[in-house]
């Protein structure tokens, strides 16, 4: 059965990565030969046309793939989109033989798309790219006090560290904001390729293709 991976970016400028989110932003898509972008504020490829061209993967017995897919894209997907990919044709590359290998190597709950790419050996360099605009929001006193806020909650909730749970608030909120930030300077460049948005949304369909075809056969 062929493979198609898919990834969606959210409007979420919270700390929480699954609950803080008011939106799909875009829909990405790549097979290995062809990169498919679909974005909100398109008039020719918005998330109506992403919704049925997901519909005509699954009438094609297409199978999906993707990091952390079924935690964080299907239910978005399901929430947003109003369309349900089945579990059975979703192939989630977090939960690879390979992946769980590494995550009890490590000792750690999760592995990072970046992190499971870093250790097979797949480029991996499109993360960089938000750094600077990470880096200058984390910056921002109102940025801080959100992160102290959601660290408190986060510390109450979960039983962590103040510490992490501040460390761990901001970087959610600077990430998710840098990530709208670049959102909008690429809608207002008319969905350049070059913008700094496409070229991070679509590294990320890359890269989980590339990795899953490194560990398929592990």
């Amino acid at each position: 059965m062929a493979i198609v991976v898919i990834d969606i970016e959210t409007e979420n400028t919270g700390y929480d990565i699954k609950e803080d989110n008011k939106k799909i932003i875009s829909v990405q898509f790549y097979d290995g030969i062809k990169e498919e972008f679909y974005y909100e504020a398109s008039s020719t490829n918005n998330l109506e046309i992403a919704k049925a061209r997901i519909k005509t993967l699954l009438d094609n017995d297409i199978q999906f793939a993707g990091y952390n897919i079924i935690y964080f894209d299907l239910p978005l997907i399901t929430k947003f989109l109003g369309i349900e990919i089945p579990l059975s044709r979703v192939i989630d590359i977090s939960e690879m033989k390979s992946i769980i290998f590494l995550k009890n190597q490590l000792n750690k709950k999760g592995v990072s798309l970046e992190e499971a790419c870093n250790n097979f050996g797949i480029k991996c360099e499109h993360k960089k790219l938000l750094e600077p605009i990470i880096n200058k929001i984390k910056q921002l006193p109102e940025v801080i006090d959100m992160a102290n806020v959601g660290g408190l909650r986060l510390a109450n909730k979960n039983g962590w560290s103040i510490d992490f749970s501040r460390r761990y608030a901001l970087n959610k909120i600077s990430g998710g904001m840098a990530i709208l930030e670049s959102y909008k300077e690429f809608v207002n460049n008319n969905g350049s390729p070059d913008s700094i948005f496409y070229r991070y949304a679509i590294g990320d369909v890359v890269t989980e293709y590339e990795l899953y075809q490194k560990l398929k056969n592990n």
